[in-house]
């Protein structure tokens, strides 16, 4: 009995036949063969990358973690007295591990090296390396990559001395670092300018520079081939503050409240102590000699009128305004001025600090002379310093200059600066180095 009806099974293979290249040939038959040969390949592709895109993820989370880690371990390096061990050492550099996402929990491995022992800084006792690895799993690319996967970062910071001799640390204005005119800049070190503006440093005129090298985080306008020895690297990253962590010194009671003037002529001698009055000042051929020491002008400016002498050696000068508004540092063309910085002490190799308080628009002037030397930092942190009108500083041996925005304008002539400086304690931070 044929339970097929009329139909043979050769018909009903002929059918069956017809059928399936029917469903072959058609266009959503087609798609729906291909798309079940391709499903497996497809999901193994969208896992991996979602695996992939985790992978990432924990690649940005672990690179936080050990940048914090070799940060805090080379801040104990560098605030030590002496005594210091590995244990202390990763100590500090768990605790900014912990407190940027390290989770003992989470299958991180932790190795903290001081000295490094690798890269660059290799058994240099100025620096902690710290590695993170931690072992995860394929989960929906396995078809792909059924291993486990070892992902890890790796960072090393240390203790630096400044790079640069002269930072401009305003952050935006256009102009931070100004040279036009017939200035002529020639330094022994090189400038930082941490403004973004696409004119970050200017430079126009007969102007002149020589340095070992322009850092600019925004861009430079001026023509690099027009008596200027260097291309200027732009988009750099910010440089902090070298000097962020220089204390102020304590204000206590005003030693001398009355206005001093040293005329056409007369000496006078200033010793230490807080000056309150609303200026110094010399005028004509007025000599003021500075005795070694600490002296706060609270309100008080210093003018050195043009013809007039200026000494003092071993000198710190820290300008604020506790009491009364305040006033700037101003050197008139033709003074002789000769000071240098402290030698040893908190404030070692710092010349003049201006208060970071202070208002923003005073700016400091040196138009000076050819006997004009200043041996010793420059902190203006929040001011503006200017060289002009026949400044000269090629007397200088050691000079460093920090300031919110710098000019070199007119015929200023400007030698000395140099980074023999940057190895002061005072200058000394810590940055990722690797």
């Amino acid at each position: 009995m044929n339970i097929y009806g009329t139909r043979t099974v050769a018909d009903l293979r002929r059918q069956t036949a017809k059928i399936l290249s029917r469903l072959r040939l058609g266009e959503q038959g087609g798609v729906l063969i291909y798309a079940g040969i391709l499903m497996p390949v497809l999901l193994g592709f969208a896992g991996l990358s979602i695996d992939v895109s985790a992978w990432y993820a924990f690649k940005r989370q672990s690179q936080n973690i050990v940048d914090a880690a070799a940060t805090g371990g080379a801040l104990e390096v560098q605030r030590s007295a002496g005594g210091l061990t590995q244990e202390l050492v990763r100590a500090a550099a768990m605790v900014n591990a912990d407190r940027n996402g390290y989770d003992t929990g989470s299958g991180h491995a932790i190795t903290i090296n001081w000295p490094p022992v690798s890269g660059n800084y290799r058994n240099n006792r100025s620096y902690v390396e710290a590695i993170d690895t931690k072992t995860t799993q394929s989960w929906l690319g396995q078809i792909f990559h059924p291993n486990a996967v070892l992902v890890g970062s790796r960072a090393v910071a240390g203790i630096r001395g400044g790079d640069a001799c002269i930072y401009a640390l305003n952050p935006s204005m256009r102009s931070a670092i100004k040279i036009s005119g017939t200035a002529s800049v020639d330094i022994n070190c090189g400038l930082y300018v941490n403004s973004n503006d696409p004119e970050a440093m200017t430079k126009s005129g007969d102007s002149c520079l020589s340095a070992t090298g322009s850092a600019i985080v925004g861009g430079f306008n001026g023509d690099d081939s027009d008596c200027i020895d260097h291309v200027p690297a732009e988009s750099m990253p910010v440089m902090p503050d070298p000097l962020a962590g220089l204390p102020e010194p304590t204000v206590a009671g005003c030693d001398e409240t009355h206005n001093i003037n040293a005329n056409n002529g007369e000496t006078i001698n200033l010793t230490p102590g807080v000056y309150c009055g609303n200026f110094i000042k010399t005028t004509g051929t007025g000599r003021i000699n500075f005795a070694p020491g600490e002296y706060i002008f609270d309100g008080t400016g210093l003018d050195i009128g043009g013809q007039s002498t200026v000494t003092g050696s071993e000198v710190f000068i820290f300008m604020t305004e506790e009491n009364a508004t305040n006033d700037n540092f101003k050197i008139a063309g033709g003074a002789t001025v000769d000071l240098s910085a402290p030698t040893s002490g908190p404030y070692e190799g710092i010349l003049f600090y201006h208060d970071r308080q202070g208002d923003d628009d005073i700016t400091h002037q040196l138009a000076g002379g050819s006997n004009m030397s200043l041996d010793g930092i420059i902190y203006a942190p929040s001011q503006g310093v200017k060289f002009a009108g026949g400044s000269d500083l090629s007397g200088t041996d050691n000079a460093m200059l920090v300031a919110d925005h710098i000019d070199f304008v007119g015929n200023s002539v400007l030698g000395g600066f140099s980074d023999v400086l940057t190895g002061l304690n005072n200058l000394d931070h810590v940055s990722l180095v690797e």
